[in-house]
């Protein structure tokens, strides 16, 4: 349960991030809005790609999480909730952050390496 209402919350919060994106609030590269590391802020066109190749990953795995935590959730109903099940969804999704943002930094310094 605890997986299936991260990834909601999550997806809610990005959907406003990437709304703010579309009407050029965070268009350019700033400390507030955004994939945000010293890469993806090396110039305009590598903040363009890595915020896009960003938001390609992660909607992709908060699906995949979304669809692991619906299963999760009949799990936890038949077998009643416990700490342990609580923990393993944290551990899961926290995992996912680290994959996330490994995916998009590979993807961005390649991008940067592919541009000199």
């Amino acid at each position: 349960m605890l997986l299936m209402g991260l990834c909601v919350l999550s997806l809610a919060t990005t959907y406003l991030v990437f709304f703010a994106q579309k009407n050029e609030v965070g268009d350019k590269p700033n400390f507030f809005i955004g994939y945000r590391t010293p890469t993806s802020m090396q110039s305009k066109k590598v903040w363009d790609f890595s915020q896009k190749e960003f938001k390609k990953i992660f909607i992709k795995t908060q699906f995949l999480l979304m669809f692991m935590g619906s299963i999760w959730i009949i799990y936890d109903v038949i077998n009643f909730l416990n700490s342990s099940s609580i923990i393993i969804q944290a551990l899961i999704y926290f995992l996912s952050v680290i994959v996330i943002i490994t995916l998009t930094e590979t993807k961005v310094k390649k991008f940067t390496k592919e541009q000199k």
